[in-house]
């Protein structure tokens, strides 16, 4: 079951690429795999549905209410088939973590799944470089725009989705350097993780440029060992924000030298941003119609096409999950992920600054 686990895992980071519809439902491999566990844990378990109590059930218990609430929501949602298909997404990503804390089960099965979701970085950190390098893209529909621009996107539908990719896979990398004890694992890894950043900062993603600032701060203050230290580095973060807000010559200055260090545009100046703002009022208004219960996961685009007051330039995405989360699913399930999300995190931080994490990162993890 873990060894199908793992081909799970490595085969979710080409979805985009490996799915076909049949009546309107996606079918891919992963999804699969998926079914084949299911049923091979049935067979051997004889029907009985085994949860560990003991370990960290967080996730599991917010992914169990966002599914029941995507059930529900069918009853109001405007669009039952798109309901249908998010609900999908979010039975798959239940089935994820709550296959996982029953099968990682210690360190050396954690590194084995890191290793798989690697594998596929790697994969995806190659066709990244193909396409920034020799403006050769073989999955995007974007060929021309991209290749002009010179961003990668490597199997997915846009460069801000690849960009987040990288980012989160940064975060396990970060995880694999510090628990692996193999020098030439661990140069891998480093060698790795510096490819994704870079990779990252040349999708032009605004988003995603100032999630790794942010992170790179967050982790600074994760490394120091002592509140004064980290209260004087919030401190001089704080004051470098103010300059800057103070001097927006010496702001621009900045952003003229990273865009051509990298060859991205930093401004926010662009028309894709006054329709993004147009979306989130539209959103917001949906938000407010639905009453704070949720127009239905999914139905964001629906919605916009059929009832956004404002001009979107016929996009109807958000192109913000989490503003997605509170209008498709409402008040209750955004608070519930944002909670999980934050609880999550400072069981992480904590976990790493007191060395936990490097001998239990499974259980940290997925326990």
């Amino acid at each position: 079951m873990f060894s199908l686990y793992c081909i799970c895992l490595f085969l979710s980071q080409f979805k985009y690429i490996l799915s076909f519809s049949v009546a309107g439902v996606y079918i891919n491999p992963v999804r699969i795999a998926l079914f084949v566990l299911i049923i091979f844990d049935i067979l051997k378990n004889q029907g009985k549905i085994r949860i560990d109590t003991k370990g960290n059930c967080e996730w599991l218990v917010a992914l169990l209410a966002w599914n029941v609430w995507s059930v529900l929501s069918i009853v109001w949602a405007q669009s039952k088939s798109s309901v249908v298909s998010t609900g999908l997404i979010l039975f798959e990503a239940f089935l994820f973590v709550y296959y996982g804390q029953r099968l990682i089960t210690d360190t050396d099965k954690f590194k084995k799944i890191l290793n798989s979701l690697f594998a596929a970085l790697l994969i995806h950190n190659i066709l990244g470089w193909i396409e920034v390098t020799a403006k050769v893209y073989y999955f995007s529909i974007y060929t021309e725009k991209y290749s002009l621009l010179g961003y990668p996107v490597s199997t997915f539908t846009n460069t801000n989705n690849f960009a987040f990719y990288l980012s989160l896979m940064s975060i396990l990398l970060v995880i694999a350097i510090s628990i692996e004890k193999r020098k030439l694992q661990k140069v891998m890894y480093i060698a790795l993780l510096f490819s994704s950043l870079v990779l990252n900062v040349k999708t032009g993603s605004r988003g995603s440029i100032i999630a790794l600032i942010a992170g790179v701060l967050v982790y600074v203050l994760i490394l120091a060992k002592s509140r004064k230290a980290a209260g004087r580095i919030i401190v001089v973060a704080a004051i470098v924000v103010l300059f800057l807000w103070l001097n927006p010559s010496v702001y621009s200055y900045i952003e003229e030298v990273i865009a051509k260090a990298f060859n991205i545009n930093t401004s926010a100046l662009t028309g894709s941003d006054f329709y993004r703002i147009n979306a989130y009022a539209n959103g917001m208004d949906f938000y407010f119609d639905s009453y704070g219960f949720g127009i239905g996961p999914g139905n964001v685009e629906y919605w916009m096409t059929n009832y956004g007051t404002r001009f979107t330039n016929n996009i109807p995405n958000l192109h913000n999950w989490w503003l997605e989360i509170l209008v498709g699913s409402g008040t209750l399930i955004a608070i519930v992920v944002a909670v999980t999300w934050v609880r999550y995190y400072i069981k992480l931080i904590s976990a790493y600054r007191s060395n936990k994490i490097r001998n239990d990162a499974w259980y940290i993890i997925c326990g």
